[in-house]
C-alpha cells in the first residue's frame, strides 16, 4: 500500500503531506476499497491541460485529471494535479486554498470508487461524500 506526493515543474509543496496520507488512506477505507498505489502529482497547469488534451481529447484547463488502473477495489491509480488551477478555483468559489486541494484530491479518489459527476443528482452525491470526507481531515 502506497500513497505518494510527487512535485514536477511546480514550487508548490504539499503542507501536512503525512496528514494528507493518513486522510487519504480512511477515506479509502472508508469507502470500502483498499490501496495498491496512489500517485498525487502536481504539474504546471500548462502541462495539465496538455495532458487534457491528449489523453481526454479536450482543450481546456483544469484542476485534475485521474488515470485509473484499478482492479476488483484495490485502488491503483495516479492524480496529477495542478496547484495554480486549485489556487484560482478557491478563489472563485471563496474557499481556502487548502480546502479546494482536499476537495480535488478527494473528487479524483471518488470517481475512482465509482461516483461520477454526470448528472444533478450525481453532483449532488459527489458534493456529499467531498464535503463528508473533507470534514474528516479536520
Amino acid at each position: 500500500m502506497s500513497v505518494q506526493f510527487f512535485y514536477c515543474k511546480t514550487r508548490y509543496k504539499l503542507q501536512q503531506s503525512d496528514r494528507h496520507k493518513k486522510w487519504i488512506i480512511y477515506c479509502v477505507k472508508k469507502l470500502g476499497f483498499s490501496i495498491r498505489q496512489i500517485n498525487i502529482v502536481f504539474i504546471s497547469a500548462t502541462n495539465l491541460k496538455l495532458l487534457n488534451k491528449q489523453f481526454l481529447k479536450r482543450n481546456y484547463d483544469t484542476d485534475i485529471i485521474t488515470f485509473d488502473n484499478s482492479h476488483c477495489r484495490i485502488l491503483d491509480i495516479e492524480l496529477y494535479i495542478s496547484p495554480a488551477t486549485v489556487k484560482y478555483n478557491a478563489k472563485q468559489f471563496k474557499s481556502t486554498f487548502s480546502n479546494e486541494m482536499q476537495r480535488v484530491i478527494i473528487h479524483g479518489i471518488l470517481h475512482c470508487c465509482g461516483y461520477n459527476d454526470n448528472s444533478v443528482k450525481n453532483i449532488k452525491r459527489m458534493r456529499n461524500a467531498e464535503t463528508y470526507f473533507i470534514n474528516r481531515f479536520k
